[in-house]
């Protein structure tokens, strides 16, 4: 994953600039540098944040699935101890805390002992149960794609190709009779190529990318904001018209 702020050469944005249809709305391929400015470096750089948010949640998930497991051992290996295992451990907590010898502990010091000890194991039930629900409540909805950087630049490079051309993005592959086959190619492929390799700085990864993302709309119909948010930050652009 890259780390910020992006930097684009002069070239990469020729290179973007040039990716766009001929044919676009007169204005709207004016407006596009500033789009193409406003993206890389007030969006990308929140969306970024958001997956090192979703990281740092991916790790906190393990990390309270290891204290449930960790938890639920201890349960496990105080009930499988009798009670006489249990009154030597509570009685050998007291004396490490009281710095006295069994034989001189009182009544009252032995049974706040052996009630200590028993709040403590029940404590560790509780732990368990605790860290079992803060891992569910964290829990991503099954079905939906993982809503990583590079799946939200890809909607993003669909909202700015669609809003310029006022043409559905869509993925083509050539076909059988072609020396290419399997290859992607078309206007919105030459403009997500162009536009993701100066992002990322290659190519990898833009294939399946879009795959997913095709996959995705069809499931789920989503879209980005990209370009109504730009609007509302920048209404004095005329993003949508006078």
């Amino acid at each position: 994953m890259r780390s910020y702020p992006i930097s684009i050469t002069k070239a990469e944005r020729s290179r973007i600039l040039a990716a766009v249809p001929q044919d676009v709305d007169r204005r709207r391929k004016a407006l596009f540098p500033r789009i193409l400015h406003e993206w890389v470096h007030v969006d990308l750089p929140e969306h970024f944040d958001w997956e090192t948010r979703r990281r740092q949640a991916k790790m906190l998930k393990k990390r309270l699935s290891l204290v449930e497991k960790r938890a639920a051992q201890l349960v496990a290996s105080l009930q499988d101890l009798v009670s006489e295992d249990h009154f030597l451990l509570a009685m050998s907590l007291t004396t490490r805390k009281t710095q006295k010898g069994i034989l001189d502990l009182d009544p009252d010091q032995i049974s706040n002992s052996l009630a200590e000890f028993k709040r403590g194991a029940e404590w560790l039930l509780e732990l368990a149960a605790g860290a079992h629900d803060a891992n569910r409540s964290m829990a991503q909805s099954r079905g939906r794609p993982r809503a990583v950087f590079s799946y939200l630049v890809m909607m993003d490079l669909v909202a700015i190709f669609e809003y310029l051309t006022h043409k559905r993005a869509t993925r083509s592959v050539r076909g059988e009779d072609h020396f290419e086959y399997g290859a992607e190619y078309g206007p919105f492929w030459d403009f997500a190529e162009a536009t993701w390799t100066a992002i990322f700085k290659s190519a990898r990864g833009l294939k399946s990318t879009i795959r997913n993302w095709v996959e995705a709309r069809d499931r789920y119909g989503e879209v980005s904001p990209l370009i109504a948010n730009m609007h509302l930050r920048h209404p004095e652009w005329g993003i949508f018209g006078k």
